[in-house]
């Protein structure tokens, strides 16, 4: 997980916001397995409004890889602090509906898993192929994730160069700012320099 320099304030207010946050019932039915789940509708209901009274808000970030869907959250506190959790991947399938499916899932697991929230959950049929995984594959592949190509850029220089490099090259503040195509390029820059 990535913060802010200070988190402080942002923990008091998210441990009290998880005390606010109700467990989402299983609204939603799967007819083509006969089982109920979590929409991702009811999970926002049970804790966007926790959140909101507590001066967060929390943004789901979907992400896209060859053949998996990704979801990064980062959550924000009114003091400026922020939490970015590391992005989940799943494979999906290559139909507009599997895509869908996948999207709402891993968003709402993503959610679930942050604020650890039991919600019973039948429906991953629909979202999954037998396995869940996050990608591995290098930063050059197409389907490289983010979150592995920021592991790998931080792992060839320090924190200050990697700043510099970012705000020089690409006028961002920080490196979460930049697109898959900005870290690829990075990469690539920071091996010539290495």
């Amino acid at each position: 997980m990535k913060t802010s320099d200070s988190i402080t304030n942002i923990i008091k207010a998210i441990a009290k916001a998880k005390s606010e946050m109700r467990k989402p019932s299983k609204d939603g039915i799967n007819p083509h397995f006969k089982s109920k789940y979590t929409t991702l509708d009811e999970l926002l209901s049970c804790v966007e409004p926790a959140l909101c009274a507590n001066g967060l808000v929390m943004f789901p970030r979907l992400l896209n890889g060859e053949g998996t869907v990704g979801c990064q959250i980062t959550i924000y506190h009114t003091s400026g602090e922020w939490m970015a959790a590391e992005a989940f991947f799943l494979p999906a399938q290559g139909t507009a509906q599997g895509h869908g499916s996948a999207s709402t899932y891993v968003s709402r697991y993503a959610i679930s898993a942050l604020f650890s929230i039991a919600a019973d959950d039948d429906d991953a049929n629909l979202a999954m192929q037998p396995k869940m995984a996050k990608t591995k594959a290098p930063v050059t592949d197409e389907g490289a994730s983010r979150t592995r190509a920021i592991e790998m850029i931080k792992a060839k220089c320090t924190d200050e160069e990697l700043k510099t490099m970012i705000k020089t090259k690409f006028d961002k503040p920080l490196i979460d700012f930049l697109t898959l195509e900005e870290l690829r390029k990075l990469y690539k820059l920071i091996e010539k320099v290495s």
